[in-house]
């Protein structure tokens, strides 16, 4: 097989799995973005405390880089 043929067979299972990946992360943030907005939108109006959107952002960068450790574990096992 010459390196044409591989790049054809690369692009056949990495194209699904770049779709597969963007869908995943995009699904992820926007679940955690449903979770943020009203923390961070009833959180101010009740205490109006830095701490509570420290955080609920400290929780959100914690969501997105498990997010992308699961995103790493499918290409890997890939």
């Amino acid at each position: 097989m010459g390196p044409i043929v591989n790049w054809g067979i690369d692009w056949v299972w990495g194209v699904p799995l770049i779709v597969v990946t963007v869908i995943f992360h995009s699904f992820g943030l926007g679940v955690i973005g449903k979770r943020v907005v009203p923390a961070l939108n009833t959180q101010s109006r009740i205490l109006k405390f830095p701490v509570t959107s420290l955080v609920v952002t400290g929780g959100t960068a914690v969501g997105a880089t498990v997010l992308h450790g699961f995103e790493g574990i499918l290409w890997a096992v890939a």
